[in-house]
């Protein structure tokens, strides 16, 4: 799935997806914020039960790869220190991160029970 493709879908189960999908698609390109949103959304669905558990460091490296970001330490880092404060905006589009055990997370998807 385009990372584009992930983000529109992401934002589809929003009270006004037609709003966000019309600015979304008036840029040319994609924030960071949007690459890391889209690729948490995309990383979820492709899981068999909708939730995929990693270490910090290899959920920080799948997003990088999945949002196509240059891999290196300032990707890494960009990546790292947004995640926390994306809590909102992935909570509205029902996927939601939580740390069930020190070092890991674990990506919820949309829909998926605890």
């Amino acid at each position: 799935m385009e990372l584009l493709t992930a983000l529109l879908a992401a934002v589809q189960h929003l009270p006004n997806a037609l709003y966000v999908t019309q600015k979304i698609m008036r840029k040319q390109t994609m924030s960071l914020c949007q690459k890391i949103i889209a690729a948490l959304y995309q990383i979820a669905n492709q899981e068999r039960f909708g939730f995929y558990v990693a270490e910090e460091h290899a959920l920080i490296g799948k997003i990088i790869e999945i949002a196509e970001l240059p891999f290196e330490q300032e990707s890494f880092v960009e990546v790292k220190s947004r995640l926390s404060g994306l809590t909102s905006a992935l909570n509205k589009i029902g996927i939601e991160i939580t740390q069930p055990c020190e070092g890991y997370l674990t990506v919820w998807g949309p829909g998926v029970k605890k």
